[in-house]
């Protein structure tokens, strides 16, 4: 679908590390991609009834996983702690991904989409996840908003310059 002044470093390497993907869309529901995810404005109907129930059959099945999460912003910072606990014990591949995304972006992609909700701005532990510690996964730090929206500006400015496009406006 071209550029996405959309992105950042860290989900590039969530696409590629995680995911294992290398084209969008893509979207994957508990660990399993999506076939047909993408589509244009006239499709969000149908994607969107399609997505609901693949995520309830999902949400259907019952789980010991207790997730205790604390998020508070003060002072132009956002303090997230997180702990998991009863997460597949046996697995131990597992890990702890929590991100900090923005609830609603207005922005003209070229799909034709204008409204982008719950944009992954940070991966908080990184994009391969924390490491279970014993039987619990935890992850506890500050992100500070004003540096955050610096780091996103100087990677678009970066891509730009090496891969020779320019956005014309960086969300």
């Amino acid at each position: 679908p071209g550029h996405d002044p959309l992105t950042n470093e860290e989900n590039e390497a969530r696409f590629h590390n995680f995911y294992r993907a290398n084209a969008t869309p893509q979207v994957v529901v508990n660990g399993r991609a999506v076939p047909d995810a993408g589509g244009s404005v006239p499709m969000a109907t149908a994607l969107y009834g399609s997505f609901k129930a693949i995520t309830n059959e999902v949400l259907a099945h019952k789980t010991d996983v207790a997730i205790d999460l604390k998020v508070t912003q003060q002072d132009g910072a956002v303090q997230v702690n997180a702990t998991v606990k009863e997460a597949d014990p046996e697995n131990k591949e597992l890990k702890l991904r929590v991100v900090l995304a923005e609830s609603n972006i207005e922005f003209d992609a070229a799909n034709g989409l204008r409204h982008h909700n719950m944009v992954v701005r940070k991966m908080l532990g990184g994009d391969r996840g924390t490491a279970r510690d014993g039987d619990t996964f935890s992850y506890s730090g500050t992100v500070k908003i004003a540096e955050l929206r610096d780091e996103l500006h100087a990677y678009l400015t970066r891509f730009e310059r090496n891969q020779g496009v320019e956005f014309t406006r960086m969300p």
